[in-house]
């Protein structure tokens, strides 16, 4: 919410370029400000124009994080943003969760939405989850015999 300048009560169009991304196969860039085209105020604001930009310039001193789905270096999780849900909800991919010194991932179904909605789809589980111990030597194997 303090990233996006349309809570501010203006709405904003062009901030993205996506005919470059879609050309050369990237994400859509942010473009500069100057290309902006602004309409100012269209809504009620949520938050101020000082909060705006107070929190804009403490983004830029504090860098954001990159999606944690995303495998890293630093990663705990060797498989994270790689193992999905076998439920048929929408494709999130599981969390990576450490208990009692085990590596698990774990369908997130429940957080997003409630421990009934979790059970409904689960056949009657709350959580599903897989221990990334039993899956090591799977992945293994698949790698041996197929590639």
């Amino acid at each position: 919410m303090l990233r996006n300048p349309v809570y501010t009560g203006r709405l904003i169009w062009n901030r993205l370029d996506c005919a470059t991304a879609r050309q050369h196969g990237g994400t859509p860039q942010l473009r500069t400000e100057e290309e902006w085209v602004i309409s100012p105020d269209t809504h009620a604001a949520l938050i101020s124009d000082e909060t705006f930009q107070r929190s804009q310039e403490r983004f830029k001193t504090r860098p954001r994080m990159q999606n944690t789905n995303r495998v890293s270096k630093d990663s705990r999780y060797m498989f994270a943003g790689l193992i999905y849900c076998v439920s048929g909800h929408q494709p999130q991919a599981m969390q990576g969760k450490t208990r009692k010194g085990h590596v698990y991932h774990a369908c997130g179904y429940s957080n997003s939405y409630g421990d009934t909605a979790a059970v409904e789809i689960h056949a009657g589980q709350k959580w599903v989850s897989l221990r990334e111990e039993t899956l090591l030597p799977l992945v293994e194997q698949f790698f041996k015999e197929r590639i």
